[in-house]
């Protein structure tokens, strides 16, 4: 090994980086995997072929962190350890950056379990609009409660639906119970809860975010605290992170423009989706718009910019948490139907924000800041 692989082996050493690699090494991916993209996607150049790092996992228990990196190559992950410590200057590089990238996500995991462990001081209720679509709900509304329960095993973690209709057509249909918020809220206090997190599964802050914050009023003096999340689009910066994979997901076409679509309401809620639609115009994403199904930016409006901007290909994409009811309406049957009467060759992306694996982290990482908010 030369001088430079052996000091490099030796930092390593030191910071601990070695044994996740070596933990790493123990296993040949030569197999295609199906993975969720969950962290990102980063590329790492050997001298033979070009590897694909698909997901990283990141899974712990107090201190202890387990890093697995699964990998779309035929190529076995020491030879690549051993490029790493012998290769040019090129590979190196970016075999480094995947190690970092490992390395951080891992000290983020281990920040997080120090500071909250696997047991909140508060029970969970995660809190959705919900559905009586059992497709929609399974991949969407149940991944999200399954990793708010793996991320914390030791905490009480429960659902409410703010749908009324959704609630009395599961009971009608398939004889499936779900709560209203504050049918949730007075069980957990029953059964001896008085700390709760209540987690808004909206994308704005309208008349569900509401409707939860009046009935958090009406409670509080029956627990000793009440916390709750904001909806995933409230600020700059979360609009910022919940519109890339969003825009990303879709993989528009150089002459296709790229409509999300949102429910919309009446009042300053509606803003958001202004607020969105500047961020992508002005940040990268010119061929991107927002649209509502029932404010503003209008369908109306929507015709307007796309004939402006003289397109012939559109994709419709759903801006809403849980791809039922409006989605399948609204979305896939009339908005589709108008822009194809206007001559637009359309295509429909039906992947809903909660189905993204990086917009359930963002929920995640939501939960996180709430808890730690004196």
């Amino acid at each position: 090994m030369s001088k430079k692989g052996k000091d490099l082996t030796a930092v390593l050493k030191r910071t601990g980086l070695l044994a996740s690699m070596l933990l790493l090494a123990n296993s040949l991916y030569a197999q295609e995997k199906d993975t969720t993209l969950s962290q990102g996607k980063q590329t790492m150049l050997s001298q033979d072929k070009e590897a694909t790092l698909q997901e990283v996992v990141v899974t712990g228990t107090g201190t202890k962190l387990t890093i697995a990196c699964i990998l779309r190559s035929k190529m076995n992950l020491r030879v690549l350890l051993y490029k790493f410590a012998c290769g040019g200057a090129v590979v190196r590089q970016h075999l480094l950056a995947t190690l970092l990238l490992v390395a951080t996500i891992g000290a983020q995991a281990q920040d997080t379990k120090s500071v909250l462990g696997d047991s909140l001081d508060y029970a969970v209720l995660m809190v959705y609009g919900g559905t009586s679509e059992d497709s929609a709900r399974a991949i969407s509304i149940d991944l999200m409660t399954e990793r708010v329960k793996v991320m914390f095993p030791k905490t009480e973690v429960r659902e409410a639906f703010t749908s009324k209709a959704a609630i009395g057509a599961l009971k009608r249909r398939r004889g499936i119970e779900k709560q209203t918020f504050p049918q949730a809220m007075l069980d957990l206090r029953k059964d001896g809860y008085n700390r709760v997190l209540t987690v808004c599964c909206e994308m704005i802050d309208g008349f569900e975010a509401g409707y939860m914050q009046r009935h958090i009023e009406l409670l509080r003096n029956k627990f000793y605290d009440i916390k709750m999340t904001t909806p995933l689009l409230y600020t700059l910066d979360d609009c910022r992170a919940a519109l890339k994979p969003l825009v990303d997901g879709i993989h528009a076409s150089d002459d296709e423009e790229v409509v999300l679509v949102g429910h919309g309401r009446d009042g300053a809620a509606n803003d958001v989706y202004c607020l969105a639609d500047y961020i992508l115009q002005h940040e990268g994403h010119a061929n991107c718009h927002v649209g509502t199904i029932s404010g503003y930016p209008s369908l109306d409006n929507i015709k307007q910019i796309l004939k402006e901007r003289n397109a012939k290909k559109v994709v419709l994409a759903p801006l809403i948490m849980v791809a039922a009811g409006h989605a399948t309406k609204d979305i896939y049957k009339t908005w589709r139907e108008a822009l194809e009467a206007e001559g637009y060759e359309v295509r429909v992306v039906r992947q809903a924000a909660l189905e993204y694996p990086e917009i359930r982290e963002l929920v995640i990482q939501k939960i996180i800041k709430t808890i730690e908010e004196p």
